[in-house]
């Protein structure tokens, strides 16, 4: 589900974040951004279906915390647990940038959400009960993620792997350069469909 690159609210510099409180840094700010942008969303265009296969800015809200969940539990487990599941990893860990090149090539590649896909469903009933419902889903998912992750250290990140569908095992600060990238990659989809929500 690829879109063209538009700007909303401030881009994410290409050189962070590196260390983990600049994660964390990038990750209270695109929550920010990314909330005001379904804000901005009228009721009846946050359950649009776009004309092509992909998903209404409701959708899009889903599949993203469907990923935050599995990464904030994994976040919350003890060490041994992903050591023992997926091992260590053998190489440093990527940058920003490549693990962000790396997942736009999967997606060019053909690459789909696959278990995480939201489904193309018609508007509700109640189109403001239903988004406030969901957009209520979404407001504690970011800083969840965040108070996970202020329990690791910076070496921690490299030591430590989890399992991605499409990129197969990251280190954990690759992962969270994901969550960061993918969180922004999904919002700049909705702002280019609603430009008046930019």
């Amino acid at each position: 589900m690829m879109a063209d690159r538009v700007e909303f609210a401030c881009e994410i510099d290409d050189s962070v974040p590196t260390t983990r409180d600049t994660l964390l840094v990038a990750l209270e700010k695109t929550h920010r951004d990314v909330t005001g942008l379904w804000q901005r969303l009228g009721a009846d265009e946050f359950f649009t279906l776009p004309a092509d296969r992909g998903w209404s800015p409701a959708g899009n809200l889903v599949h993203l915390v469907g990923a935050l969940t599995p990464v904030t539990m994994a976040l919350k487990l003890p060490r041994f647990v992903p050591w023992l599941l997926f091992g260590r990893p053998s190489k440093p860990s990527r940058a920003f940038v490549e693990l962000r090149d790396a997942y736009l090539g999967k997606l060019g590649q053909g690459a789909t959400a696959g278990r995480f896909a939201a489904q193309r469903r018609p508007p509700p009933a109640n189109p403001i009960a239903a988004r406030d419902a969901l957009v209520a889903r979404w407001q504690p998912a970011v800083p969840k993620l965040c108070a996970a992750l202020r329990r690791w250290d910076d070496a921690a990140l490299d030591r430590y792997r989890l399992p991605h569908p499409i990129l197969g095992k990251l280190s954990v600060r690759e992962m969270l350069y994901f969550t960061v990238y993918h969180l922004r990659h999904h919002a700049e989809i909705v702002a280019a469909r609603f430009p008046r929500a930019n």
